[in-house]
């Protein structure tokens, strides 16, 4: 009973639950886009880091990444403050990337969505063990190839896009 005087019912709790894991999420994807930048990665590069750093995060805390992408509210909208939170992280790591790699907005919010869905498709056949015979193929330098392949076929139509960061 008290938990529905703070939250008013099991989904609002849950959006405060996915809201806090997401932050975690994009403190960590933030934290590696930083240490790539000043370490003068290629977007390429750091795309890959990215790429690691969401898998380990999901890996390391596999019941919240599984909270946080298989709860299916039964509310038919997402509460407005939820979507702006959820949206913000992505939104600063866009702004980010377009500022140290001198890249337009747009540009960096199409590469963020790829990079987005690639990733978390390949994360939830890991965590959920839907393809267990190629699951040991799923290792670092799997994760590495399939990153360069993707991204590179990204970044082919861009050439002048895969740079490294520009000089602040």
């Amino acid at each position: 009973g008290s938990i529905y005087n703070a939250f008013g019912n099991l989904d609002d709790l849950r959006f405060h639950i996915n809201a806090t894991i997401l932050s975690r999420l994009y403190e960590q994807l933030s934290q590696t886009a930083e240490r790539g930048i000043s370490q003068k990665a290629s977007l390429l590069a750091l795309f890959k880091e990215l790429a690691i750093s969401y898998v380990q995060f999901a890996m390391q805390n596999r019941l919240l990444w599984k909270t946080l992408f298989e709860y299916v509210p039964s509310v038919s909208s997402l509460p407005d403050w939820y979507t702006k939170r959820a949206s913000a992280g992505i939104y600063q790591l866009c702004q980010r990337l377009s500022v140290a790699y001198g890249i337009s907005e747009e540009t960096a919010k199409r590469l963020i969505g790829f990079f987005w869905s690639s990733i978390h498709g390949i994360t939830a056949v890991l965590l959920n063990k839907k393809m267990e015979m190629v699951t040991d193929l799923f290792q670092d330098d799997y994760l590495d190839d399939f990153i360069e392949y993707s991204l590179t076929g990204l970044f082919r139509s861009k050439a002048d896009e895969m740079k490294q960061p520009v000089k602040s």
